[in-house]
């Protein structure tokens, strides 16, 4: 996350819920997910009238800028840990008037659960910021992914993440392997563009000393069937 200096904080630990661990960032809110939630506010047409799941949510943002203001139809915030399902149902509940017509939920998923038939093949749009990181979980995550979408219409995948070494590569690999779709985009947005040329040669350089490319801007990618 980000500390007051604009710097990095690296804080993680691990919590076993049932046979699964799972990371504890619950008060964590990352820069990509910053950035996944101006995507959908400016792309808010494309999710008019879908069925949306938010995928390692923690605070959820992204999930309930998508819930506020773009009349989907129906918007799950999902996340492995039960603290951090918990808060975003007490925040959904808190703000229940701002949703207009759709529906909103929390949801606890493990990416490598075996039984998600209740949501399988349920889904237009899966949003998600920042979940490549995690080598071990790359499998899990392209799984759930290819689960999630519906298979009778159009639907996609929309990841906001940084390379972060070769993890984005590997994980981009893995997803080809399951027989996903793919696309990576650099430039997505001029304002995002122009924070990310600040932060790296800019006025902005001293807010965020340690912004780096491949560890700190998150690219776009488009994840299909």
């Amino acid at each position: 996350m980000i500390g007051t200096d604009g710097q990095w904080v690296h804080r993680e630990s691990w919590i076993k819920v049932g046979s699964y661990w799972v990371l504890d960032i619950m008060f964590s809110n990352w820069p990509s997910e910053d950035v996944l939630a101006h995507y959908c506010l400016t792309h808010r047409d494309i999710f008019r009238s879908k069925k949306v799941i938010e995928l390692g949510s923690g605070y959820g943002l992204a999930g309930f800028v998508i819930a506020s203001v773009t009349e989907a139809s129906e918007v799950v915030i999902s996340d492995g840990n039960p603290l951090v399902v918990d808060y975003t149902q007490g925040n959904i509940e808190a703000n229940s008037g701002a949703f207009g017509n759709t529906a909103v939920k929390s949801m606890m998923l493990h990416w490598n659960q075996e039984d998600i038939s209740s949501v399988a093949d349920n889904f237009d749009i899966i949003v998600a910021s920042d979940c490549t990181f995690f080598k071990d979980f790359h499998r899990d995550l392209a799984r759930i992914v290819k689960h999630l979408l519906s298979k009778t219409k159009s639907s996609e995948a929309i990841f906001l993440s940084p390379k972060r070494g070769n993890s984005l590569d590997l994980f981009l690999e893995v997803a080809e392997e399951n027989g996903l779709h793919i696309s990576v985009t650099e430039n997505y947005d001029k304002e995002v563009w122009k924070c990310h040329e600040g932060f790296l040669n800019g006025a902005d350089r001293d807010s965020w000393p340690s912004y780096e490319t491949g560890h700190s801007y998150p690219l776009l990618i488009r994840i299909t069937l």
